[in-house]
């Protein structure tokens, strides 16, 4: 259970399972350097630890193991392997072959081998289907254990009960995968070789353009995609097929006018290869719906596994943010009215309450995509006598996106409609700056605080960060709904 090589870093499945899927993004994965921490990851660590404490409550009393240092653990592992007896189970067990390195969540000495147990803080599907994530991370780990020399009978996921609200137990649920994942791990075997090779040598294999290209970190940093401003991938709704098609061309600019799209896609295609806006005067017209005073709404929600308020599922969506900025006229801001829930009791109706009363009852209520429509929609099922007054503001939503979908596009936005892809190209505004500076990282450190992760003399310091990033989507639809405005007047002009 020793590493082929003293002194190289170990394989992981976050290495193996990159290469996988390309051997050059595999090396770049292994060799990268470890970012700072952010809020994000700190929650899923916390989130992971909290569901693998409370598996090990349900799986039963146990032998939990070190995992750090290294070395340590991969001998205390090998050590509580070999004196295990019938019916013992093992916690964070260490496995080591040739290069390659995991971590089991669970085992369970049988008569003849052993029984692997996967935890994850995901729901279980009610139809049984299983997520081929799921599937590939315990696959890997059947993997290696099978490699050094143990046998593995039966691959267990462990889930949250798709049916389980707060203090409802049971709390898991559990899935047999032993055929499919025995039968992954096989593969992995035989592809370990290739990939061992890839991954230890001193360079990265030559990239090659793919379609996994698309969802790749290093694309653009390191590879095939440096430098190319128009890569395929901004053609919107490409698919698989067609990507492979025209993957010859490797850029828009590059794909002959004999290639034809849907009518969305060539409306991309066109503008890329002429580096001049998209405008239609029917998209612009959507303007002329707006209703004045405007009141500009965003919310910050959180989706928390282990739920935090009775009646709740896990991974609820739990509203904890509004901002709201209000115009008597494209850019004449009026006022701001802000809302950051505290953590300690259930805010939610006091939310409710006051988003109602700052929205009044008359203008137009301008959201960016569908989400607060869907959020509104939930408050108005959780507070059925607040339902009346709900539905009248989801009755007053008008969508700005719609009018980047359908009015107006820049070359600059690169395919998409996305408020922080927009916003850099007709302001002079980001979100780089900004300690706080999207949602999935809002929502953890909402999280983070409210489970006492962070301690409470920090509190006020998130609390600005979070109040500055919701504060900015809402004024960034003020700034770009004010340059819309202006650039549908500037056509009417002949300008």
């Amino acid at each position: 259970m020793t590493p082929e090589r003293a002194g190289a870093a170990p394989i992981t499945k976050r290495d193996f399972l990159a290469a996988r899927e390309c051997l050059t993004k595999g090396h770049f994965t292994r060799t990268a350097e470890r970012e700072a921490l952010t809020h994000e990851a700190h929650w899923k660590f916390w989130v992971g630890n909290q569901i693998g404490r409370m598996a090990r409550e349900f799986l039963g009393p146990g032998t939990l193991l070190p995992t750090a240092p290294a070395p340590a653990a991969h001998e205390a592992s090998l050590a509580a392997l070999r004196e295990a007896e019938e019916g013992a189970l093992l916690y964070e067990v260490t496995f080591t072959w040739r290069a390659f390195t995991a971590r089991a969540d669970a085992l369970l000495r049988t008569p003849t081998g052993w029984a692997l147990f996967e935890v994850k803080s995901g729901k279980s599907d009610p139809d049984g289907k299983v997520k081929d994530d799921y599937l590939a991370d315990l696959a890997y780990t059947l993997f290696v254990a099978r490699e050094a020399g143990f046998p593995m009978e039966a691959a267990t996921l462990v889930l949250i009960n798709h049916e389980y609200v707060l203090d409802v137990p049971p709390f898991f649920a559990t899935a047999d995968v032993s055929a499919d994942a025995l039968a992954l791990a096989e593969q992995y075997a035989l592809e370990a070789a290739a990939i061992e090779v890839a991954l230890l040598a001193a360079t990265p294999p030559e990239g090659e353009l793919q379609f996994v290209c698309r969802k790749c970190d290093f694309y653009s940093e390191k590879c095939v995609g440096q430098g190319v401003p128009d890569p395929l991938w901004v053609i919107p709704r490409l698919s698989e097929k067609r990507f492979e098609e025209i993957k010859q061309y490797e850029r828009v600019s590059r794909v002959p006018p004999s290639v034809k799209f849907t009518e969305l896609q060539q409306r991309v295609v066109d503008m890329l290869r002429s580096r001049e806006p998209f405008v239609d005067a029917n998209g612009l017209a959507l303007l002329d719906e707006v209703r004045w005073p405007a009141y500009y709404l965003d919310f910050e929600a959180a989706t928390p596994a282990i739920p935090w308020f009775e009646g709740d599922a896990a991974h609820e969506v739990v509203l904890f943010q509004y901002s709201l900025d209000v115009c008597s006229a494209p850019g004449v801001h009026v006022a701001h009215h802000e809302l950051l829930a505290e953590v300690d009791d259930d805010w939610r109706r006091a939310f409710a309450e006051s988003l109602l009363d700052v929205l009044g009852t008359s203008g137009s209520v301008v959201v960016y995509s569908n989400y607060e429509k869907t959020q509104l929609t939930a408050l108005a099922k959780l507070f059925p006598d607040l339902a009346p007054r709900i539905e009248a503001v989801l009755a007053r939503l008008w969508d700005l996106e719609k009018v980047f979908k359908e009015g107006y596009a820049h070359p600059g936005f690169g395919g998409r409609t996305s408020i922080k892809k927009v916003l850099p190209v007709l302001t002079n505004e980001n979100y780089e700056s900004l300690a706080v500076g999207d949602g999935s990282n809002a929502a953890a450190l909402f999280g983070l605080m409210k489970v006492g992760a962070y301690p409470p003399e920090t509190h006020h310091r998130h609390r600005e960060d979070l109040l500055e990033y919701c504060g900015l989507d809402t004024r960034a639809m003020v700034r770009l709904h004010e340059e819309v405005c202006r650039i549908r007047d500037g056509l009417a002009r002949g300008g």
